[in-house]
């Protein structure tokens, strides 16, 4: 069952699932948008080293980044996260084998983020 926007502002309100912080003006029809945290970890190099860089940046390449928001689903409730389409027409690919979020899940989410021949520039806080 894929949860409506009220049906995610009821369990939120009554703490079965959190979203932090959680803002009503990212609630959609049957979504949450989540927003970029502030690092992303870039390979370097040749020999796949990660390096820590802060946003903003122009993503030429795959990266990993975090959820600005930290989620806390219930035993009995799992999610998924897709990219938002607007930034799918630009060419970046919010995640390529991590979009499924398991039940009783706690933390902020990687994502991976990868992007076609065309740089997508990226900021903290921006929905993903």
């Amino acid at each position: 069952m894929i949860l409506p926007d009220w049906k995610i502002q009821k369990y939120v309100g009554d703490g079965r699932i959190e979203i932090d912080p959680f803002s009503f003006d990212q609630l959609q029809p049957h979504s949450y948008d989540l927003r970029l945290g502030k690092d992303l970890l870039l390979r370097t190099g040749y020999h796949n080293e990660i390096a820590t860089h802060k946003l903003p940046q122009n993503l030429y390449m795959f990266a990993l980044g975090t959820t600005l928001e930290r989620i806390k689903l219930p035993d009995n409730i799992c999610a998924q996260v897709d990219g938002k389409s607007t930034l799918g027409r630009l060419g970046l690919s919010v995640h390529q084998t991590a979009g499924w979020i398991d039940a009783g899940f706690n933390g902020n989410i990687t994502l991976e983020l990868n992007t076609t021949d065309d740089p997508v520039h990226l900021e903290e806080g921006m929905r993903i």
